[in-house]
């Protein structure tokens, strides 16, 4: 194996979530973090973060790698570990140093900018990571704590930009982070639908393997239905065109979920497992362009802005739709193959 592809797997050991969760972290970052409505300019504050953030997050997703082995020869044979690319040794002390140097990005981080709160946090974001992946605890095979554990560690990654807001305001970021945290909950069962056949094999008990993917759905539509009612109470609309704007956003998450459920009664997984990856991806990408719009302010067309949740359950229909049939008639690749008779 060449030096490029070494450098590959050692940024991609823990695939595209990794990638994904560093381009949130600077969303969260430019834009200020929960509190939203600014751009930090200030490189002193602006780097570090990034740094440690993309540093101390390859360190977790190494560690999760390295006690996930086994269950990746199943879910993800491509990876480093499983392919044998990479030994676990490797994977453990590539970890362990980058957790370790990305705590001390944040400890001088911490001492320049003066906000020590910054490193109390990342040695939270630090162990919430460890506890998720590492025995005893290993949380992420703990059912409903996995989820819990991993929304913590999501809403602290976007609380961290927000030490450089006003006190006036923490009352918002409170606000923010309980929906968040619950949201996160919901969302990343979907995360899990993927994993299953490992999971289970394995003895990893996540929240589809206690109780099973469909019921795990319906939890998770409860719990975002919950929210709505929730924030519908505490800030009502102004009319029904704001309602309708307010709800479309976790309508068209609940109404993934529902996709899916229908998918595992009336099909095998060649049709919902490449489902579920659409269906993570896609409300990945919503969330983000929601986060933006909002607090960055993005100057779109008026009808693009006015419209977009139609034009999201547009994109989404056709997405979940052409999967589906690709996915019925046998033509999505290689990659799929595997789940051709489970």
């Amino acid at each position: 194996m060449g030096l490029l592809d070494s450098i590959k797997d050692h940024i991609m050991i823990g695939g595209p979530n990794a990638i994904a969760g560093w381009g949130s972290l600077v969303l969260f970052t430019i834009s200020g973090g929960v509190l939203g409505g600014r751009i930090i300019a200030d490189v002193k504050i602006f780097i570090p973060i990034l740094v440690a953030a993309a540093i101390t997050g390859n360190g977790i997703y190494a560690l999760n790698a390295y006690y996930d082995v086994e269950t990746d020869k199943l879910n993800k044979p491509g990876r480093p570990l499983p392919s044998g690319r990479m030994t676990p040794q490797h994977a453990l002390k590539y970890s362990q140093g980058l957790m370790a140097l990305g705590l001390f990005i944040s400890l001088v981080a911490s001492i320049v900018t003066g906000k020590y709160l910054m490193l109390v946090l990342w040695t939270m974001f630090t162990l919430l990571g460890i506890a998720y992946s590492m025995p005893p605890l290993k949380l992420k095979s703990r059912h409903i704590l996995g989820n819990l554990c991993f929304a913590a560690f999501t809403t602290i990654t976007m609380f961290i930009p927000s030490l450089w807001g006003t006190p006036l305001l923490m009352q918002m970021v409170l606000y923010k982070t309980f929906f968040g945290t619950l949201m996160v909950t919901a969302i990343i069962v979907m995360k899990d639908f993927a994993d299953y056949d490992g999971d289970k094999a394995t003895g990893s008990i996540t929240l589809p393997v206690k109780i099973g993917k469909k019921k795990s759905a319906v939890f998770a539509m409860v719990v975002m239905a919950i929210v709505v009612i929730i924030r519908i109470n505490m800030f009502p609309p102004a009319n029904t065109l704001e309602l309708i704007k307010g709800v479309a956003p976790m309508a068209l998450y609940i109404a993934s979920f529902g996709v899916y459920i229908v998918l595992e009664y009336i099909g095998p997984r060649t049709l919902s497992y490449p489902y579920a990856e659409v269906q993570y991806y896609f409300i990945a990408l919503w969330g983000a362009y929601s986060f933006l719009k909002m607090p960055l302010g993005l100057n779109l067309i008026t009808w693009v802005e006015e419209w977009d949740y139609i034009i999201a359950f547009s994109i989404y229909a056709v997405l979940a739709f052409t999967t589906i049939y690709l996915a019925k008639k046998g033509t999505l690749g290689p990659k799929w193959r595997p789940f051709q008779n489970r």
